[in-house]
């Protein structure tokens, strides 16, 4: 028998086109209540995200993920990169790492946090290299009230319970999503007893000729009473821990249903070790002991069995107070194979803990190459061609120290903006040198000293300080191009 596929039949030229039946519903109460809360543009980038994670599969907490970049959003919206990336400046949040969050700079920022929850960066790997390629954002496929509504939210919630419970139904929830900071419904109490409707024969009878697995007691969907025998749940999610209040009991359960449970039990046993060492008086007699289970495990998490030194030296330099960014670059590689199985896990979480660690100005110690280093292996990057000694070309030289550096800066920076903004301010710069523990970079024009200073200066010093291998300084000097 032949494959069979199936395909969409529309009763319209038009309708083939448009597709309606793929559509983002925007409701009535979003343009009245959330429009003018955004604004426009924010509105408007609100719908986008929804409509670019359309067909991604929703979560249980009512948020779907979309990974892409500034310049992607900016160029749908016809607004400036910048623009986009000042609407979604984020900070990381304290203990859900590597996840951010957007600052709340204003009350628009503010609402905007509610429909974009969580942001962090995303990666691929390509040849052999991981490069960061955008950001994961989390994105709000309902309408939350807006604070005016909040009391109407409240007595919705008691009338279902009320409903239901004339019913006798123990089916209402109130969702994380709903809960308020100053929800304190009243319990419904335990010995209400509603007559019998008259109209309703068959609603809560207790002797109704039902097989006994649809006529259940009545008990409380949250007690560990709900299936006792697991009869009817996979091996991996069944209850171990009776005795704790969530309905499964095994952390990091919203894994997609690949991932095995050994990982998830791996990653809770790092995690314990990760505790165990903060609390622990490492020294020189017993760090290999302590740290080798820590080791291992992170091998065999990242199915990387050959950087085993490295991850010993990263765990010494956090040790013990920034341990935290360790299982928070674990936690990014893992999320990066979940969207790519075939990505370089290692490479991920090297270049994510490298990046958590300069927010955090945490040096890792990391071996900074030489100065020949770099010069070597910028002139191999540039693709400099050995002249022909039949020609009269003139000899080439290889770049200096600083053009290497600010070469390889300028490399990191083209992807982060529009190739106007490259082209227009930082093409025509240079890396003049260091003074008073700056770096110096000279500039041609006054309006591209006055956009680095005050636009670009901190996207100019990540990207020197991830050339350089530490964290560093810049200033920005206008040039006599006269001379």
């Amino acid at each position: 028998m032949s494959d069979l596929s199936i395909h969409p039949v529309y009763l319209s030229a038009r309708a083939a086109i448009v597709a309606p039946e793929r559509a983002v519903p925007v409701t009535l109460y979003s343009a009245q209540k959330w429009l003018p809360r955004l604004g426009p543009e924010r509105w408007c980038l609100v719908i986008l995200l929804r409509g670019l994670c359309v067909d991604a599969p929703r979560r249980s907490d009512g948020t779907k993920r979309v990974t892409c970049s500034w310049r992607e959003l900016a160029e749908m919206l016809d607004v400036h990169e910048e623009t986009v990336a000042s609407w979604l400046k984020h900070q990381p949040i304290p203990n859900d790492k590597p996840w951010r969050s957007i600052i709340p700079s204003d009350e628009k920022a503010k609402y905007l946090a509610l429909f974009i929850p969580r942001i962090r960066y995303a990666y691929e790997t390509y040849n052999g290299k991981t490069r960061r390629v955008g950001f994961l954002l989390e994105i709000l496929m309902e309408d939350p009230v807006v604070p005016e509504d909040e009391a109407r939210l409240q007595q919705q919630v008691e009338l279902l319970r009320l409903q239901q419970g004339e019913l006798g139904l123990d089916t209402y929830r109130i969702a994380p999503a709903v809960k308020g900071d100053n929800l304190d419904l009243p319990k419904i109490s335990a010995n209400f007893h509603e007559p019998q409707k008259a109209d309703l024969p068959y609603v809560n009878q207790k002797n109704l000729e039902l097989p006994g697995r649809a006529n259940p007691k009545q008990v409380d969907l949250q007690k560990p009473l709900v299936n006792p025998d697991n009869s009817d749940l996979l091996p991996a999610v069944k209850q171990n821990n009776l005795g704790l209040d969530s309905y499964v009991n095994l952390p990091f359960s919203d894994l997609p249903p690949r991932k095995s449970a050994e990982s998830s039990k791996n990653v809770n046993e790092l995690d314990i070790l990760i505790k165990q060492l903060r609390r622990a008086n490492l020294n020189k007699n017993n760090r290999r002991s302590i740290l080798d289970p820590i080791v291992h495990l992170t091998e065999d998490l990242l199915q990387d069995h050959h950087s085993g030194a490295m991850f010993y030296k990263m765990l010494i330099a956090l040790y013990p107070e920034r341990l935290d960014l360790y299982m928070a670059a674990i936690q990014a590689a893992l999320d990066a194979a979940e969207g790519d199985p075939e990505i370089n896990q290692g490479a991920v979480f090297v270049r994510a803990l490298r990046d958590f660690a300069d927010e955090a100005e945490v040096d890792l110690g990391l071996r900074q190459p030489s100065e020949r280093e770099l010069e070597n292996s910028e002139y191999e990057a540039v693709g400099t061609q050995v002249p022909n000694p039949t020609t009269s070309l003139p000899a080439l030289t290889p770049p200096s120290v600083n053009e290497a550096i600010w070469a390889e800066t300028q490399s990191v920076l083209r992807p982060q903006m529009t190739r106007a903004t490259y082209d227009t301010i930082i093409q025509g710069t240079t890396l003049l040198g260091r003074e008073n523990g700056n770096y110096i970079v000279g500039v041609q024009t006054d309006m591209a000293k006055d956009w680095l200073e005050n636009r670009l200066r901190d996207i100019v010093r990540r990207a020197l300080s991830n050339v350089i291998g530490v964290t560093v300084n810049v200033e920005f000097r206008l040039m006599d191009v006269g001379k």
